[in-house]
């Protein structure tokens, strides 16, 4: 496991964000259940950690209270951040944010893109804070008929 960061969280417990490996591969699959429908399927999780793909956030106990994953095609300027997730435990207290603002200063691509649900107003307001702007609607697009809201930044890679 590669340690990408240490930071100190709003609650006055260290965290970091390591690469995933298959240890953490059921914690992730219930981290995932909170996304209901939308929730990927455990061989899909496997994949993702097998490719070096998800990362986790894990409190000074060990304990995964968050992953991302974030996906970039060959050749892109752009990277997908493609699933970001807290666990409702630890929500309110500044932890996604400061997990959003280190996982991205590994990104070095010039864009990064990701799609939210509408009615997921806290990420919104946390990707908004991280200089997100709202670039595109889709309509119909989670299993809930909810609409995604597409948002992109700009990475300064100086």
């Amino acid at each position: 496991m590669r340690i990408v960061s240490q930071v100190e969280s709003t609650t006055s417990s260290n965290v970091m964000i390591i690469t995933a490996s298959l240890i953490h591969l059921n914690a992730v699959c219930e981290l995932e259940q909170q996304f209901g429908a939308e929730a990927f399927s455990k061989r899909s999780l496997r994949h993702f950690i097998l490719q070096n793909k998800l990362k986790v956030f894990v409190d000074n106990f060990g304990n995964v209270i968050g992953s991302a994953i974030l996906l970039r095609r060959k050749n892109s300027n752009t990277t997908r951040l493609y699933s970001f997730i807290i666990d409702n435990k630890y929500r309110d207290k500044g932890i996604g944010q400061v997990y959003l603002e280190v996982l991205l200063q590994d990104v070095q691509t010039k864009y990064i893109k990701l799609e939210v649900s509408e009615n997921n107003t806290a990420a919104i307001k946390i990707y908004t804070k991280q200089g997100f702007a709202i670039v595109d609607h889709k309509p119909n697009y989670y299993k809930d008929n909810s609409t995604a809201i597409v948002m992109k930044k700009t990475v300064d890679l100086s």
